[in-house]
């Protein structure tokens, strides 16, 4: 994957749930429903770190995973970037307004 791409999470950028989502805390892992298609995703600790952190951006997701995990910044960026993009992709995440 490349993390450079345009559709890259840009730092300053906060994102929010999609439009019906629903997500559901089962403490070390969340689990995200998207009624209108019928899936769920789960998200494990890293996962779940990264997505209390979006409302401050990608630059707040990486500081949580470097507070929560003993990884390097530049990991937790790559980390974040990719799950970021894939949770968009998947339609479960866009920018706040």
């Amino acid at each position: 994957m490349d993390s450079h791409s345009d559709s890259s999470p840009n730092p300053g950028v906060a994102y929010t749930p999609a439009p019906g989502i629903v997500v559901t805390d089962l403490g070390d892992e969340l689990v995200l429903l998207d009624p209108a298609r019928g899936e769920m995703f789960a998200l494990n600790a890293t996962g779940r770190c990264v997505w209390g952190a979006l409302d401050g951006g990608l630059d707040a997701a990486v500081r949580a995973l470097v507070d929560a995990f003993d990884i390097t910044a530049e990991q937790a960026a790559a980390d974040a970037r990719a799950l970021i993009d894939d949770l968009v992709s998947a339609g479960l995440l866009v920018p706040s307004a």
